[in-house]
């Protein structure tokens, strides 16, 4: 779904790491609408229908765009065996563009839209799409731009908009208060064995 809000609301990410991932989470904490469920939904039982035995292409780094690319394939009627069928044929001839972002660092945002954008010229040509029939599988708004040149850094929590400088800050804040909990901690640990120490020496 990161990918999704990436590509419908220009959601900024820098890469599909799992600390990525956490970001986002806590982005649509209590936002998350009933539109972006329906579309999880409509989409999981589209895959569903579409591979439901293991396929081989369906790996961590390969799913995240099977399921983007899912969605436009789906706005133009393709049926779940056909978009089976085109990655059958994907995954047996798969393009330069796509493996030249595969590997080493592949996790990290460019690679990440190299690859969508492989798949989804794959798909356009396999259907025989026209370009201005489906929207592109990124985003390209200005706002992204902005972000992707460090002019805008913003993340929302429980719906406010964080400037990148008042999360760090929070950031900060709680990584101190959690090593003041855990210098708490310690000491009392500490204060209990002597204590237990010491009592013991006592009853001798």
């Amino acid at each position: 779904m990161l990918l999704m809000d990436a590509k419908e609301e220009g959601y900024n990410y820098k890469a599909i790491s799992m600390a990525e991932v956490m970001k986002y989470c806590q982005y649509i904490r209590n936002t998350f609408t009933e539109k972006q469920k329906g579309i999880i939904q409509c989409l999981t039982e589209y895959l569903s229908e579409a591979f439901p035995e293991k396929h081989k292409f369906l790996k961590k780094s390969n799913v995240p765009m099977v399921f983007v690319i899912s969605d436009l394939a789906m706005s133009q009627g393709v049926s779940p065996q056909e978009y089976r069928e085109f990655i059958d044929d994907f995954a047996e001839d798969i393009p330069f563009e796509y493996q030249e972002n595969m590997g080493s660092g592949n996790i990290k945002r460019a690679k990440t839209e190299g690859r969508l954008m492989a798949m989804f010229e794959s798909m356009k040509q396999y259907f025989g799409i026209e370009d201005d029939a489906v929207s592109l599988p990124v985003y390209e708004g200005e706002d992204v731009e902005a972000e992707k040149a460090g002019n805008i850094e913003t993340s929302k929590i429980d719906g406010t908009v964080h400037s990148q400088e008042d999360l760090e800050a929070e950031n900060i804040n709680m990584a101190q208060s959690r090593e003041k909990a855990e210098d708490g901690i310690m000491a009392e640990a500490q204060g209990t064995e002597a204590d237990e120490i010491e009592t013991a020496n006592a009853g001798e």
